[in-house]
């Protein structure tokens, strides 16, 4: 299995391939880098996309969602389905942004929620607040909780602490896999806001690495990596031991799970 965390600048862009099968989690693209997520898949001969996650509500996490749909088929959508796609329009104010727009049509095409997938050795785990219970696009992110193996990676999309902290309260569940964290996106890109306490000191979740989306010092992002060294609990990186990894200083990272010949599953970052 693959996972690929790709360099959109600010926004967010994943990659999942198990078994011939392609789960995308959001869909930036950036012009400044050169990327196009559809046009990645159709590069490496992918014409369907077995489900595309949106973890959150904001253009930096569906850029390139336009060109995608152009491009690929996809199959099966999951998003955060307590908010319609009529309250997403209302939330963003002033006209949407075309990623937006896209995706507004798109939810209001899938109007059915079609989203288990088999694939082996995957779960895929989602939660997420209600509207009007939140009525900010960032605590209405999709937290998105990936088990590869015996490994886990959790997405928080744009969640902020006092979204976090009702989620803790309310999802026990949630709580269990963020102590099983293996690698945990940090939330909002890594800005302030996104830290949330109580997921490392009480709840106990203390991965492998941390990993920051985002680009340059826009947003004063890289203030937080100091704080989550700290929590981190370190791995080897291109023959290097590293807690916290940034696609601005990294570029595109990548992770392979797998099997031993013994069975035991590992894990490898690159």
């Amino acid at each position: 299995m693959k996972l690929e965390i790709f360099d959109v600048g600010h926004g967010a862009c994943a990659l999942l391939s198990a078994a011939g099968y392609h789960v995308m989690i959001d869909c930036a693209s950036s012009v400044d880098l050169g990327f196009d997520p559809g046009g990645l898949l159709v590069s490496r001969g992918i014409t369907t996309l077995d489900l595309l996650i949106v973890t959150n509500y904001d253009e930096d996490h569906v850029r390139g969602l336009p060109k995608l749909l152009q491009k690929v088929d996809v199959d099966r959508i999951r998003r955060n389905r307590k908010v319609t796609p009529d309250t997403i329009d209302e939330l963003k104010g002033l006209e949407p942004g075309p990623g937006i727009a896209a995706l507004i049509d798109m939810a209001k095409e899938y109007t059915v929620s079609v989203n288990h997938l088999e694939i082996p050795d995957v779960t895929i785990r989602t939660f997420s607040h209600a509207y009007p219970d939140f009525e900010d696009e960032n605590n209405l992110s999709l937290v998105t909780v990936l088990e590869l193996g015996a490994a886990v990676f959790v997405f928080p999309g744009d969640m902020e602490c006092d979204g976090w902290e009702a989620l803790l309260d309310a999802e026990p569940d949630l709580c269990g896999l963020l102590k099983r964290a293996s690698v945990y996106v940090a939330s909002h890109h890594g800005r302030v806001s996104g830290i949330c306490e109580r997921i490392f000191d009480e709840v106990g979740c203390s991965p492998h690495l941390v990993v920051i989306s985002d680009k340059g010092y826009l947003y004063d992002t890289q203030e937080t990596v100091p704080y989550y060294r700290t929590k981190a609990g370190g791995w080897t990186f291109r023959n290097t031991d590293r807690w916290v990894l940034t696609t601005r200083s990294d570029g595109m990272i990548e992770f392979e799970v797998g099997r031993n010949p013994n069975g035991r599953w590992y894990l490898v970052a690159r």
